[in-house]
């Protein structure tokens, strides 16, 4: 049974410790790309993402999401009938191919956090938790347009994960929509929003035991806002 105390602790947003903590591991990522030479002469974007930087993120699971973007590789998704001469601002790509970009990341990831680094996952280099940092994915991704027309401002912009092995999906992100979306559905529904998305996440994760929880985090933020 769930008691109405029990979901009043669940609206709550992680400790400031748990804080403060996530915030150093942005920090140290952003380190750890600054320090590298070879990719930082890419001046890639370092970003927060997911629930960490949407605050929908729940207490005792402070893991965060933090994107490295290649920010001079599009990835593009055209009309049909539009190609990529068409549009005016857009030039072929000739720099790193994407897998270089993304072992770049992860050298400079093990420089900086050693063997708390696992990269054996297809999409994302997991840190595992110390004394000083949090759980974090990064994520390694290009940049993604999405043009509707051959017009140079008629295009949504997201982020492509880069993956080791193509599985036949484009795995696209829109973060910065999802953070401005989800603060304005929090304003419009006088902050009701965020605290319903973190009761969601604790009832998945209450129910899922010691399971995997059964729905990704995305996912429940796109229920709730709905």
């Amino acid at each position: 049974m769930i008691t109405d105390e029990q979901l009043s602790i669940w609206t709550k947003p992680p400790f400031d410790k748990e804080e403060e903590k996530a915030e150093e591991t942005r920090d140290r990522i952003q380190i750890a790309v600054d320090n590298y030479p070879p990719l930082k002469k890419l001046s890639p974007r370092v970003f927060a993402k997911g629930s960490y930087k949407n605050r929908t993120n729940v207490r005792h699971k402070s893991d965060i999401d933090i994107g490295i973007e290649l920010t001079s590789l599009y990835a593009l998704k055209l009309p049909e009938g539009v190609t990529i001469d068409s549009i005016q601002e857009i030039s072929r790509y000739d720099g790193i191919p994407s897998l270089d970009f993304k072992n770049l990341v992860g050298e400079a990831m093990r420089k900086e956090f050693g063997n708390r680094v696992d990269g054996s996952g297809n999409k994302v280099f997991k840190i595992r938790e110390s004394l000083e940092v949090s759980d974090a994915d990064v994520v390694p991704c290009t940049t993604h347009r999405r043009y509707f027309s051959n017009r140079n401002e008629d295009y949504r912009q997201g982020i492509k994960l880069i993956l080791n092995k193509p599985d036949g999906i484009d795995h696209i992100n829109y973060p910065d929509q999802q953070y401005e979306k989800g603060k304005a559905k929090n304003v419009n529904t006088m902050l009701r929003y965020k605290s319903a998305v973190r009761i969601l996440k604790n009832i998945n994760g209450h129910v899922s035991g010691n399971s995997e929880p059964k729905f990704h985090s995305s996912m429940i933020e796109g229920i709730a806002y709905k």
